[in-house]
């Protein structure tokens, strides 16, 4: 050993030389993360039949959502007791907003009432609508992959004096929808259907529910 070349000299050494290796030297350059893809539904909104307007106004209350789900994460499971999440894909916003933001629009462009308002907007309306987003997840199986969407609905006259009429029903409404193709794209275009045909259910009901108090 020459002199002066203490052993503490030789560690720093070593040390060095094991920051250089892991720092790429010899695995190359490290591999980019992959972004994040974010994801919203899509469908056409449902056109009712020709049925003559109600002069009610609908507020849309804000949703809420089951524990299980309250995130952007989007979950998918091959049994009733388990949950995963996708890392990589996510939607826009909480199912609750989702749900609520697109039967408030699909209530006020069906034609069907003289006034529909979300949450957001400060009005004395005749009616509310509450909901809870029970199901909104990815239902994974060796067959096929499934788009599982279960809301709860709850219609609200507000005009009413007696208790008894003042929830005018609750309902629990689910949908099932096949994807197309085993990936997140296909699923989300599977909730996208299953909304839609929900909102149409919902729509149709919250009328008919009404007509017979509004000759």
């Amino acid at each position: 050993m020459r002199p002066g070349y203490t052993l503490k000299n030789i560690l720093c050494t070593i040390c060095l030389s094991l920051v250089v290796l892991f720092s790429g030297g010899c695995f190359g350059p490290s591999q980019p993360r992959p972004s994040t893809s974010f994801y919203t539904l899509d469908y056409d909104i449902p056109q009712p039949n020709n049925l003559p307007l109600l002069p009610v106004h609908l507020r849309v209350g804000k949703f809420s959502v089951s524990p299980n789900y309250n995130s952007t994460r989007m979950y998918y499971g091959e049994d009733e007791f388990t949950r995963n999440s996708y890392e990589y894909h996510q939607w826009r916003a909480n199912p609750a907003d989702l749900v609520s933001f697109f039967l408030t629009r699909d209530l006020r462009e069906s034609t069907l009432f003289q006034g529909v308002f979300g949450y957001e907007i400060r009005v004395k309306p005749t009616h509310t609508v509450e909901g809870v987003v029970s199901q909104f997840y990815e239902k994974d199986t060796a067959k096929n992959w499934q788009a599982i969407l279960d809301v709860n609905i709850t219609l609200i006259a507000n005009n009413s004096n007696n208790m008894n009429e003042t929830i005018l029903f609750q309902k629990s409404y689910t949908a099932a929808k096949t994807c197309a193709r085993k990936n997140p794209a296909s699923f989300v275009e599977a909730m996208s259907s299953a909304m839609r045909e929900i909102s149409e259910q919902i729509s149709m009901d919250i009328y008919n529910t009404i007509v017979p108090r509004n000759p």
